[in-house]
């Protein structure tokens, strides 16, 4: 039986244009599998800040980890610590729900020390981690946020900023529903305060005009 070249080409035809289907099926779902879209956006982790050791062996850096959308309440990226090695081994120390941020070495370099709300905590304290790894601990109780603090050269002393803790009377008050707030009375000035590290002292105020943004200590640590 001989089959007429009119029928052939139609077969040929329709066979070829089932494998384009088909073909055009798997390009589709590749395409799929790498476009860029906002769902991809969304998950981008970028690092915010670096900082490297004494030493040069060592870079803690925080990595800003966004939420999960639709699983998790809306709100910033969450901020966590790592560390990373000069081979580039990187590994995780603070991770999670967390907000860390100011991350700093202690002079010394063998702790990493910054600022977070952890826990059942109601404001923002100065924590410190072995650059070895293990449990970080809270080094600081002042009863109102920091948000900055510097090292001491010799790594004894840490200066921070913060308000004055809120009286536990206007504390009371706020909590039974007293918390309206009226313009310019109740504003808090930042102040200047230093604490000595590893003992039970209480932080020590300075009696500085002004209200500070920012705090430093000298190279040779005696001025601020």
């Amino acid at each position: 039986m001989t089959c007429r070249p009119e029928f052939i080409t139609r077969r040929f035809a329709i066979w070829l244009a089932c494998l384009l289907v088909s073909l055009s099926g798997h390009v589709t779902v590749a395409a799929q599998e790498i476009t860029f879209t906002p769902q991809h956006v969304a998950k981008l982790r970028m690092v915010t800040q670096a900082e490297i050791s004494p030493d040069g062996s060592h870079v803690a850096y925080v990595l800003g980890v966004p939420r999960v959308p639709l699983k998790e309440d809306d709100g910033h990226a969450w901020a966590e610590l790592h560390v990373v090695t000069a081979d580039g081994a990187s590994r995780p120390y603070v991770t999670g729900q967390v907000n860390v941020s100011a991350v700093a070495w202690r002079p010394e370099g063998k702790e990493i020390s910054f600022l977070a709300k952890r826990g059942k905590d109601e404001h923002a304290a100065l924590w410190l981690i072995p650059v070895q790894g293990g449990e970080s601990r809270k080094v600081s109780n002042h009863k109102a946020d920091l948000t900055a603090y510097s090292w001491s050269p010799d790594g004894k002393q840490v200066a921070f900023l913060a308000t004055e803790p809120v009286a536990k009377e206007k504390k009371e008050l706020k909590d039974k529903g007293f918390s309206q707030q009226i313009y310019e009375e109740d504003w808090q000035p930042v102040r200047v305060w230093v604490v000595t590290i590893d003992t039970k002292d209480e932080p020590r105020k300075l009696d500085l005009p002004g209200s500070p943004t920012d705090v430093k200590w000298s190279p040779d640590g005696s001025s601020l």
